[in-house]
């Protein structure tokens, strides 16, 4: 029986400072720069071009000039964490470092995340300069505890989270969910907001463990999942499944966000700009084709449990999370002042916040590139949302 072991990002604030300090599987390092169109003058050429006929030592002198003067005046070191596993949804950062569009002033690190890391207390210790929260509830919960972030860039504009029923169980909506058992992790924002909407009981909650296999065998069980990942597990099994974007439901927080500490983000201004301009590109990037092997061949030496159909099926999957009307309409990874409000209310109607918080300090689209517009590459017709 199948049980691949799927993510499940769960935060929760008071016993993560101890998961913080596991160490993380850092990627490649080093310093990367752009392609440049031409090659720059070595040092030496430089040096004797200036100066043909001076002596050695004034030659080596110019040479040492010269080589100062093609290093950026300051390089920013910045380590970037995702909240889970390297996959094809959190991948953008990543597959800017393989194209190398980060600016040579950044020495950018790409670290892996997982079930030990916790990318909040990592951001507000200073251990990584740059995460993915894995929703904007996240980052309002982290505010209430305290913990300043800053959002940046929302490549997923349409939360992921789902609910999976069997095909043969005739669940038609999230009303037919009622009095069923749904497979559900400890800390997951969405659920106590379903049940109030939908008059569901708390009972019928039962305990998700990380697998599919519960799933698989029990053909009454509606299980939680994301929109690019359980279903490909779920299908290749032969087994047929209707599925249920939470976010359809009204419970829809920017989800995959790129995000900051604000400490960081005051003292680094042009580098968050730099940083978050290549992620924005590296999302798009990962799903152009010609792209694809490279960025495969990393997630697969990051993660060896991804095999090459799981992650066309996601990457195919994905554009339809982050390009909407709204994108099509201003600019990719746009967050606004409304989507803010309505998650904040909605977690503060089922008690996950004990009150307003100023949300408009927690997410800022002023490090955006503007020119770039949310629309799918194919550029095939904008999903109605």
């Amino acid at each position: 029986m199948l049980a691949v072991a799927l993510r499940r990002r769960v935060w929760t604030f008071a016993t993560l400072a101890v998961l913080a300090i596991l160490p993380l599987a850092c990627g490649s390092n080093g310093n990367t720069a752009k392609n440049p169109t031409q090659a720059a003058p070595s040092a030496s050429q430089a040096a004797n071009a200036a100066a043909p006929a001076t002596s050695a030592s004034t030659t080596a002198a110019a040479a040492s000039t010269a080589t100062q003067a093609a290093k950026p005046a300051k390089v920013t070191k910045i380590v970037f964490a995702p909240d889970w596993f390297t996959g094809p949804e959190n991948a953008g950062e990543l597959m800017a470092k393989l194209l190398n569009l980060y600016p040579p002033d950044l020495d950018v690190e790409i670290r892996d995340g997982g079930p030990s890391v916790s990318v909040t207390q990592l951001l507000a210790t200073g251990q990584i300069q740059m995460g993915t929260c894995t929703g904007i509830d996240n980052i309002l919960v982290a505010k209430q505890e305290g913990i300043d972030l800053v959002a940046l860039f929302a490549p997923m504009q349409i939360s992921p989270q789902v609910l999976i029923a069997h095909k043969e169980a005739g669940v038609k909506g999230f009303e037919d969910m009622k009095g069923k058992s749904i497979a559900v992790s400890d800390f997951v924002y969405w659920w106590d907001w379903l049940v109030k909407k939908y008059g569901w009981s708390q009972s019928q909650r039962v305990k998700y463990n990380g697998t599919l296999q519960d799933f698989l065998i029990n053909k009454e069980l509606i299980t939680q999942g994301y929109y690019m990942n359980e279903p490909y597990y779920i299908q290749k099994q032969g087994q047929q499944i209707d599925m249920f974007l939470i976010a359809d439901a009204g419970f829809n927080p920017y989800a995959e966000v790129l995000c900051t500490s604000k400490s960081f983000l005051e003292k680094n201004q042009d580098a968050v700009r730099e940083f978050v301009q290549a992620a924005q590109k590296g999302y798009l990037a990962m799903l152009d084709p010609k792209n694809q092997k490279l960025l495969f061949d990393e997630i697969q030496r990051r993660n060896k449990t991804w095999q090459p159909d799981a992650i066309a099926y996601s990457l195919s999957k994905i554009p339809d999370l982050m390009f909407t009307n709204e994108t099509s309409a201003n600019f990719f990874g746009i967050m606004s002042d409304e989507r803010w409000k309505t998650t904040m209310q909605q977690m503060i109607d089922v008690g996950e916040l004990k009150g307003p918080l100023d949300y408009k300090s927690l997410y800022t689209n002023e490090y955006l590139d503007k020119s770039i517009k949310g629309v799918p590459p194919s550029a095939s017709p904008t999903p109605a949302r």
